[in-house]
């Protein structure tokens, strides 16, 4: 009797050693986790004082900067659609000398590789969405 104990103890040795194995591998992993999320906080919040720091030294003056700054620094930020060509960002936007640089780049890239379509010319699209 003794000898078919000692078997299957001997037997289920290694599958106690490898539940304890897979369990400390789990805390391992959790902990891990927990410091990156823990330590992405710690940063997200830094940034977050130092943009709260800036806009009150710029005098607002760079809000949307810092306000799609703080967007970005959530976890899954949302897209982010300007859709009011009136709006105090738009005119900001259409007035900024890199903007129009880059707009004069797309419309002559456009230009020379649709010359048979006018520039701004999309089908289904009316004329003030294009």
């Amino acid at each position: 009797m003794k000898k078919v104990f000692l078997l299957i103890g001997s037997s289920t040795i290694p599958s106690v050693f490898r539940k304890l194995e897979n369990l400390t591998n789990n805390i391992r992993e959790k902990i891990s986790d927990s410091l990156k999320k823990t330590e992405i906080n710690a940063i997200r919040t830094e940034m977050k004082v130092g943009l709260e720091a800036l806009r009150r030294v710029t005098d607002n003056n760079l809000k949307y900067a810092i306000n799609f700054f703080e967007h970005a620094l959530q976890d899954k930020p949302s897209k982010i659609t300007i859709s009011n060509e009136k709006s105090e960002l738009s005119q900001k936007i259409k007035k900024n000398v890199d903007y129009k640089t880059a707009r004069k780049h797309i419309i002559s890239v456009a230009e020379e590789l649709l010359p048979t379509m006018k520039v701004g010319e999309i089908i289904g699209l009316s004329k003030n969405e294009k």
